[in-house]
């Protein structure tokens, strides 16, 4: 349970970081990062 559980925190953690770098890259307010957001959440 324990290695399922880190995996998945990375993934989430990967998928953050991702998405931080696409806000920074074309702005916070871009269209395509609102629709990433809603993904993510």
């Amino acid at each position: 349970m324990t290695d399922r559980s880190t995996k998945m925190n990375n993934l989430n953690n990967t998928l953050l970081t991702l998405w931080i770098q696409l806000k920074v890259n074309y702005g916070w307010k871009s269209e395509c990062g609102n629709q990433i957001l809603t993904i993510v959440q």
